[in-house]
């Protein structure tokens, strides 16, 4: 997307690293509006034994609190609204639970979707049923997300692990209204909806009013799972020119094919750490430049200012009365030389005003105030003794 390749959808091992290509992001970021949209497990925190204790390396919530105050974030998760609320705890950010089935934003753009309520029950069943059917497994366990089964063999024996894989199997060929996903080291039961994280992210963008300014917003999707595939199909297909997607995986990971549909690639939690800190540093840059935009301008003003009083603030001193006079008709002919010569020291104060802008713009020092006095005389011809 970002890289201006072809935009066919095209698996391949992306051999980039967002951190050593951040300046090539951010020219193509310039200044649109970046919206962020996350994985959790695996992305903001580390791959755990017990996913209960999935918890964020230190500075993560501190760094998405500032994200999230800068830019639109989601986050994009197999994990339930409620599971992953509790690891971030913060409100400013939107969660888009199970996979994207149960969206909600914050108080402040308080949106929801909820796409597969009615597969609740049949969810339920299927948990108490395999629950029974994996109970003599050791590692084995269940993780109920709402609209979501995830069964976990990460803790199973290797020979053990098709015991799992065959218990899964044997009941979803008896529901047909599940599907089996994979993930890392779980097994993953969804109701068969055409919905996913891409769907989730797309839905997102519509109702955020976002995809009616495609020119003017730069997504990010950051994930390292073989579901956030998706994501990366959906943003590419809907913003071909703008965006990027980032895969989070290390080098020689077994358990994610290093094969995707993302442009760049991070290695870990604290490579991503450190690109969501640059890109709040990309605005607080233009925090900056906005800034100094604002007080050239307010100079700018200032200067235009001053121009108006040495404009207006120009003293004309008349000549003294004694022994000077005149009659009718050259009163009125003195009189209009002195509006000639008012109008010449005028154009005198314009043009001292001109320079002072040039003084300005050259960088010189302009004073604050300037004050233009000349004294007219009458020609001789005006001249008459006073009768």
């Amino acid at each position: 997307m970002c890289s201006q390749a072809d935009s066919a959808i095209a698996r391949h091992i992306p051999k980039q690293n967002a951190l050593d290509h951040f300046a090539h992001i951010r020219t193509c970021i310039g200044r649109k509006r970046p919206v962020i949209f996350l994985d959790y497990d695996g992305t903001l925190s580390p791959i755990v034994k017990e996913p209960d204790r999935a918890f964020m390396k230190d500075g993560m919530r501190d760094v998405l609190q500032r994200l999230s105050t800068t830019y639109t974030t989601a986050i994009v998760t197999g994990r339930s609204t409620e599971k992953i609320y509790q690891f971030v705890k913060l409100d400013d950010v939107y969660y888009a639970g199970s996979h994207g089935f149960e969206i909600s934003g914050p108080v402040s753009q308080p949106i929801s979707c909820r796409v597969a309520d009615e597969f609740r029950p049949l969810l339920e069943e299927s948990k108490a049923y395999l629950e029974a059917a994996i109970s003599t497994i050791d590692g084995a366990m269940i993780e109920d997300n709402k609209y979501a089964l995830s069964v976990h063999y990460r803790n199973v024996r290797p020979d053990q692990v098709e015991s799992v894989r065959a218990a899964v199997s044997a009941h979803l060929e008896t529901q047909p209204a599940l599907c089996l996903k994979h993930g890392k080291k779980v097994f993953e039961l969804r109701p068969r909806v055409e919905w996913n994280k891409g769907s989730a992210v797309l839905w997102i963008l519509q109702a955020l009013g976002l995809n009616q300014c495609k020119d003017d917003i730069f997504p990010l999707y950051l994930g390292d799972d073989i579901t956030d595939e998706d994501a990366f199909i959906a943003l590419r297909q809907e913003h071909p020119e703008n965006g990027a997607a980032i895969l989070v995986r290390e080098s020689g990971d077994e358990e994610r094919k290093a094969e995707t549909n993302a442009e760049y690639v991070l290695r870990n939690p604290d490579e991503v750490l450190v690109f969501l800190e640059r890109l709040v540093e990309v605005q607080n840059e233009h925090n900056a430049a906005g800034g100094a935009a604002a007080a050239a301008a307010a100079a700018a003003a200032a200067v235009v200012t001053d121009v108006n009083e040495v404009a207006v603030d120009v003293e004309i001193k008349e000549p003294s009365a004694g022994g000077v006079g005149a009659d009718a008709g050259s009163t009125a002919g003195a009189g209009a030389g002195l509006d000639a010569d008012a109008s010449a020291n005028t154009g005198t104060a314009v043009g001292v005003a001109v320079s002072a802008v040039d003084l300005m713009r050259d960088g010189a020092h302009v004073a604050k105030k300037v004050k233009v006095s000349d004294e007219v005389h009458p020609t001789s011809n005006e001249q008459h003794q006073a009768v």
